[in-house]
């Protein structure tokens, strides 16, 4: 077993919590708040699990890799608070002036919510379709969850459908919750959103849309309306793995499994990254990338078999080394806080609830995985989702 070095410790927590205090300062209710709790997952998280005293995935865990995934998250903590602070006000880049044009021209109109009504039918077709291969549906006869989807292949598009489920649907639901006064539509959207982010194969973004909803819509949080958002992500967390009976087994399991999917996998993925480079594990020539080889080591499992993401910087320091990976993200920096300030400046409104979505999920993704294929397709939807809705918000209707 390996060691948590208590003066890195302590340097990484300060770090964090300083930083904490530029976000409140900069106003807690804002997307950076969302970006904020990402790194924090990631940077922070598998730390603290394993300082309670977890022990899931501690074979791609060391004192050197634990040592220099801390110091990484320092670095991190460290980059973000000096740019926030320099680049804080900025919104001159392209991406931010775009935003700011979209803001300006959206307008609400019948073709956008035949737009977004046209996208819900057609998913929800889809699911109904494809139900069968869908784990809820293994669940409800045999009372175990099915493999998961990107691994069964028995849905066909799935990348690109799950993509749409991420993006567009959830979109669909702030718009329709700003423009409709139908509150059993409103209803029913929230309710599938909910169920297509699940069927998507990505259960953790279901506890981010939840804290997207808090964050934009709730003005007093309080302690009940955070509780019963916790307790729904538990029980749909609960549901999606099998576990359906309240007994010794599965209180503990909910105790631990939510606390290691939302605060260790994804970071641990990197922690284990760094490991498999010193111990020279990679074979950059293989037919199975990066995230795959990780899995494999993570789990003891055969290669192929799954993958292990983690944020983007992991994946550049195993392939090009720890020099490019800081210019990466000096990089990402420089495009992401103007891109932030912009959208919490000029969106941070309910009737741009969906574009903020949008731009979240950008953030999550680069955050919470690799740049990669899948990735790429994703931000394409984004972009596309957006500029339909600013080319359909400039056609004037009679």
């Amino acid at each position: 077993m390996f060691e948590i070095d208590i003066a890195q410790f302590s340097l990484l927590l300060a770090a964090f919590c300083i930083w904490l205090l530029v976000v409140i300062n900069n106003g807690f209710r804002s997307l950076y708040t969302l970006y904020y709790f990402l790194n924090l997952t990631i940077f922070l998280g598998p730390v603290l699990y394993y300082k309670i005293g977890f022990i899931a995935y501690y074979t791609v865990v060391s004192n050197d890799s634990m040592s220099e995934y801390m110091y990484i998250g320092i670095t991190i903590a460290v980059l973000n608070i000096i740019f926030v602070k320099t680049l804080g006000k900025s919104s001159a880049s392209l991406f931010s002036k775009a935003i700011q044009e979209l803001g300006r021209v959206f307008k609400p109109n019948r073709l956008i919510n035949n737009y977004f009504l046209a996208v819900v039918v057609v998913c929800l077709a889809y699911i109904v379709i494809y139900f069968k291969s869908l784990p809820l549906y293994k669940l409800v006869l045999t009372g175990e969850i099915g493999e998961r989807l990107d691994l069964t292949g028995s849905i066909p598009l799935y990348i690109t459908v799950s993509s749409i489920f991420m993006i567009v649907v959830p979109s669909a639901f702030f718009y329709f919750k700003e423009t409709s006064t139908n509150k059993v539509v409103i209803f029913l959207l929230f309710v599938f959103s909910l169920i297509a982010l699940t069927a998507g194969g990505n259960k953790g973004i279901v506890s981010f849309f939840i804290l997207f909803y808090l964050l934009i819509y709730v003005k007093k949080l309080g302690v009940l309306k955070p509780l019963l958002g916790g307790i729904a992500v538990i029980f749909i967390y609960a549901v999606s793995k099998g576990r359906t009976t309240l007994d010794t087994e599965s209180i503990n399991y909910l105790i631990e499994s939510p606390f290691r999917r939302l605060f260790a996998t994804q970071g641990v993925g990197f922690i284990g990254r760094i490991k498999m480079v010193t111990e020279n594990k990679f074979n950059l020539q293989s037919d199975y990338n990066i995230k795959q080889q990780l899995y494999s080591e993570m789990y003891n499992m055969p290669l192929g078999t799954g993958s292990g993401p983690t944020h983007f910087l992991g994946d550049i320091y195993v392939g090009y080394g720890t020099l490019m990976m800081w210019l990466a993200y000096v990089i990402f920096l420089l495009v992401l806080i103007p891109l932030i300030y912009s959208a919490d400046k000029f969106l941070l409104r309910r009737k741009h609830s969906f574009i903020l979505w949008n731009i979240f999920i950008f953030i999550f993704l680069f955050n919470m995985s690799d740049i990669s294929i899948a990735n790429m397709l994703r931000s394409s939807i984004i972009i596309t989702n957006l500029f339909i809705v600013y080319k359909l918000s400039k056609v004037k209707l009679n």
